[in-house]
């Protein structure tokens, strides 16, 4: 098969969360892991890449190694594992691979491939880390909607890697009450250690193929995020880890997860960019109630600042700076010198509170 080059993206995916991740990602290969890693270390020199037998080590290089669940039909099934990632940087490093990767014929993806994140939960509580499974459940009607239909609650590959928690825990879907109360119970029912509670619970979840994988605190002090299918799409896989860190972040940061019905928007409404991929892979699928339509930003007003110089506020919010109809850039700096010679104190005002002192003044 023939894989038509594509070019490659600017990322637009912003990631807020602070919290360490990993990722791991399983593909079809022609060649062998250790090919791959001699493909990749001569497309990287800042970047180190190992091709190894399988195993579970956490390293400070990528490692590709064989994988059992995968399909060899192109030769061979092989994942490929990050080392410990961060932040921008992190994400970057995964985009930048996953670009090589999408651009070679000798890799490709299938039904049989899926993608894994882990993020770090290893100062948080018991309570707080079951706040993940709780809040991911929640959402998970409409975490379904953005993926593929096998990896979805009853798909062919979602019961069998990355099981619902209702399914998992017998419970009718949507039935936040009883799910979060059996959750809770797990915690109360086994001492006063995050591991010895956590352990309950996982041992009530029955092992580590369900969507949110506990099992993965025990090793790693990590959360497991297995739902998501097979992906060389840096675009895809990187919304997807900035989708679970900001989970994550959500879940441990919630004094406890409310029982009440959320909304596709809540769900995914981290980053403009986020809301927006999310609502277009939704609609990809066929899910048409979940299409987000921004509003068109117009102008709400206006103000001459000076001879030519033109200060605009959008129906956004945001301000814009016109300068013999010209639009003008650094427009903070600007904003700036026109609010010295007004008299505007301006310290600690962002561009939009300085944008309305002067369209005031």
């Amino acid at each position: 098969m023939i894989k038509t080059k594509t070019k490659t993206k600017i990322m637009k995916t912003i990631i807020k969360s602070n919290r360490t991740f990993g990722v791991e990602i399983e593909f079809n290969s022609s060649v062998s892991q250790t090919t791959v890693a001699n493909i990749l270390n001569n497309k990287f020199r800042s970047i180190e890449f190992k091709g190894e037998g399988y195993n579970h080590a956490t390293v400070p290089y990528w490692k590709i190694i064989t994988d059992s669940s995968v399909s060899d039909r192109l030769g061979y099934g092989l994942e490929i594992v990050s080392p410990i990632l961060k932040g921008k940087k992190g994400l970057k490093e995964v985009q930048r691979i996953l670009d090589v990767m999408d651009n070679n014929e000798n890799f490709e993806v299938d039904i049989t491939c899926g993608i894994h994140v882990h993020v770090d939960v290893n100062n948080q509580s018991a309570q707080e880390i079951a706040n993940c499974v709780k809040l991911y459940a929640k959402q998970s009607e409409y975490i379904d909607a953005i993926l593929q239909p096998s990896r979805r609650a009853g798909g062919s590959k979602g019961e069998r890697w990355a099981r619902n928690a209702y399914n998992r825990m017998n419970i009718e879907a949507g039935n936040n009450e009883r799910l979060f109360n059996e959750i809770d119970s797990c915690l109360e029912n086994r001492g006063n250690t995050t591991l010895s509670q956590i352990n309950e619970l996982c041992s009530y979840m029955g092992g580590r193929y369900n969507a949110v994988n506990l099992n993965a605190y025990r090793k790693y002090g990590t959360v497991e995020y297995r739902q998501h299918g097979g992906s060389l799409s840096a675009e895809k896989v990187c919304n997807w880890i900035v989708f679970v860190t900001n989970l994550t972040d959500r879940a441990c940061k919630a004094r406890k997860i409310f029982k009440t019905e959320t909304s596709f928007v809540k769900t995914f409404g981290c980053s403009k960019q986020l809301k927006k991929f999310a609502s277009n892979r939704a609609v990809h699928f066929g899910f048409n109630q979940f299409e987000i339509v921004e509003d068109e930003i117009v102008r709400v007003s206006g103000k001459d600042l000076a001879e030519g110089v033109e200060l605009v506020k959008l129906s956004n919010g945001s301000f814009q700076l016109f300068a013999n109809g010209n639009l003008l850039d650094n427009t903070m700096s600007h904003l700036k010198q026109f609010a010295i010679a007004l008299g505007i104190d301006f310290e600690g005002m962002n561009t939009r509170r300085l944008g309305q002192a002067l369209l005031s003044a």
